[in-house]
């Protein structure tokens, strides 16, 4: 994505033959906004690159804010003869928001469409899990094929702001993997000094949501829960349909202890998205857990997952039931150790935060709005 090396400060042992990110100055120009800035310089005098990464925040109140401060900062650039800078503008909101804030067209005007990136996590249209709703459900049926459901694409090439990006596309970002949750889980796992991981997986199946009747974007998780009660309650299978910590804002920037326990103690870990958005940070520290990770349809699996050999995608409540029980079974308990080894290797390789802010530094930008999911590098 840009022709210098950046070079960085802490070492990716897995990674020692890829390109390397240096230090983070982080600079804050108001609340729940980060700037982050690369400077190549410090490598290769020859070479003038700068690089900003602006970590895009869904909070309206300060949009204006944010744009208004990188705007500034462009033309204190350009004000002493420096060369432009390369923006990445990365927007996780749950509804993106960054395209509709004037601020696209405003970065292109002073550096150039081909020096502004655009990165975002939802990337699709038109989903419709709330019609599973457990108070007046208009589409329940444990058959109804998820993918029914789950929406298309968002085609933007049209919207006004695809003229203001590079490559007039957007590429997908994903939760990375949560480092904090990945020491504790390591922690924990030497704690108990397991020889093997079926001393620890004591329990069958985890779905940890709490069923919650009027979550206007939790019934698609709700109907998750409710199936796999139904198969503890009515078979020998064992597991967890339930919370097993705190849920909410407590849950994402803190590490409970129980759901650590909960994350590896169970042989296979289901997890579901919100009703109308795709992407969730529970995907990645499932994937982390040593279990066998089974996920409602994705329209963008996160670079180098694929259905059967790292992840298993269930299309259905009955096709849920059926998959847990064939991976539960002789038959199919050697291929969901694979299938569970795979995906941990590959998140933890492959989808540290370092790990995604060097695809879209250093991958191959998208050029079709469809496919935005930018290969491993």
């Amino acid at each position: 994505m840009i022709n210098s090396a950046v070079s960085s400060s802490s070492e990716n042992n897995s990674q020692s033959n890829q390109p390397k990110l240096r230090s983070q100055v982080k600079f804050h120009p108001g609340q729940n906004s980060v700037m982050y800035f690369f400077d190549s310089k410090t490598i290769d005098p020859e070479v003038d690159d700068v690089f900003w990464i602006v970590k895009w925040i869904n909070k309206k109140l300060f949009a204006g804010d944010k744009c208004n401060y990188l705007i500034r900062r462009i033309e204190e650039r350009k004000s002493r003869g420096l060369v432009n800078p390369k923006v990445l503008v990365v927007d996780r909101g749950d509804s993106s928001s960054f395209h509709k804030t004037g601020c696209p067209e405003r970065i292109s005007a002073l550096i150039g469409r081909q020096n502004h990136y655009l990165a975002v996590r939802n990337l699709v249209q038109n989903r419709n899990y709330g019609c599973l709703s457990m108070t007046q459900p208009t589409c329940f049926d444990d058959n109804k094929p998820f993918r029914d459901l789950y929406g298309e694409p968002w085609d933007y090439s049209q919207l006004p702001f695809a003229k203001h990006i590079r490559n007039g596309c957007i590429a997908k970002v994903d939760f990375p993997v949560r480092e904090s949750l990945q020491s504790r889980i390591q922690d924990r796992l030497d704690q108990l000094k397991a020889s093997t991981l079926s001393d620890i997986q004591t329990k069958d199946v985890g779905h940890f949501w709490k069923i919650e009747r009027n979550d206007k974007y939790g019934q698609l998780r709700n109907r998750v829960t409710e199936a796999i009660q139904d198969l503890i309650e009515n078979s020998d299978i064992t597991g967890t349909a339930g919370l097993v910590s705190n849920r909410g804002k407590v849950g994402r920037i803190s590490v409970a202890d129980k759901y650590v326990d909960g994350l590896i103690g169970h042989k296979i870990i289901v997890v579901a998205q919100r009703d109308h958005w795709e992407g969730h940070l529970r995907l990645m520290e499932a994937l982390i857990s040593g279990a066998l990770v089974m996920t409602d349809p994705v329209m963008h699996l996160p670079a180098g997952y694929t259905n059967g050999v790292n992840i298993v995608v269930y299309d259905s409540l009955a096709d849920l039931k059926e998959k847990i029980k064939y991976y539960l079974s002789p038959e199919g308990s050697v291929l969901r150790k694979k299938i569970a080894q795979q995906g941990k290797q590959l998140a933890l390789e492959h989808h540290k935060p370092e790990d995604m802010y060097r695809r879209l530094i250093f991958g191959h930008w998208p050029r079709n709005w469809s496919s935005p999911v930018i290969n491993l590098i």
